[in-house]
């Protein structure tokens, strides 16, 4: 038997004007959308921050097109992408709410008590919501800050995340970054066709066996930097060839 209830929250609830929320959940990865199932199904008015525009965290931005094998419940696998468009859907359909592009600044205390909660004020790039409940499930997701430089070419082929297969696939990619997310972008491209050039600023910090494996499937340059020709110490392996 289940430990709870479940709960739905009438289809026709007024979320608009809400004078506070039972539970306010930080980010919208795999953690937070979890955590907002859990909560929504008990009948709790749940609102999830995002701060990108997409739901899904690291499976969604990193993953999209590989196959996740260590999720519970899916012993074929699953993709980012569809592992987190279903999770996304479990919410919505249970009332959770949702704000995206929208970046934490503060957590702050009041003096409002709700039912022998006192409430807290989160804050945000673009509002206010106070709220008995915050759930931090922030992830260890780091997205890269965008560049004017790459920006200002307003091209299609310039992406902050990993792209989809239709994106590179038999194509040439640069990849810059020695990250385990980095590598494991270019392994995923070059086992998709892709022709790679893994661009370095210093040494490689992702693990050993990821940066062998792209070297296996024919990566080119692991360790190209900036500095290449200046610091000896730092010199890619054409030039130490050189």
């Amino acid at each position: 038997m289940a430990d709870f209830k479940v709960t739905q929250i009438d289809d026709d609830f007024d979320f608009a004007n809400l004078p506070w929320w039972d539970v306010v959940i930080i980010g919208a990865g795999p953690g937070g959308l979890a955590a907002s199932l859990t909560t929504a199904h008990r009948a709790l008015t749940t609102l999830v921050i995002e701060a990108k525009d997409l739901p899904g965290g690291q499976p969604q931005f990193l993953y999209a097109d590989k196959k996740i094998v260590d999720v519970p419940g899916f012993p074929d696998g699953i993709s980012g992408q569809e592992l987190s468009d279903r999770t996304y859907r479990q919410a919505a359909d249970a009332h959770v709410q949702f704000r995206f592009n929208e970046e934490l600044t503060a957590i702050e205390d009041t003096d409002q008590e709700v039912e022998g909660d006192v409430l807290k004020k989160v804050v945000t790039s673009n509002g206010s919501y106070l709220c008995r409940k915050v759930i931090l499930a922030c992830g260890l997701l780091h997205y890269p800050r965008r560049l004017p430089v790459l920006d200002d070419l307003e091209s299609d082929a310039v992406h902050y995340r990993s792209p989809r297969v239709k994106d590179y696939e038999g194509g040439t990619v640069i990849v810059v970054g020695g990250g385990d997310s980095a590598l494991d972008a270019a392994v995923m491209a070059l086992q998709r066709g892709a022709r790679v050039e893994v661009i370095i600023r210093k040494e490689p910090s992702g693990k050993a066996d990821t940066l062998n494996h792209v070297l296996e499937l024919g990566g080119n340059s692991p360790y190209v930097g900036v500095d290449c020709r200046s610091n000896p110490e730092r010199r890619c392996r054409q030039c130490r060839a050189e």
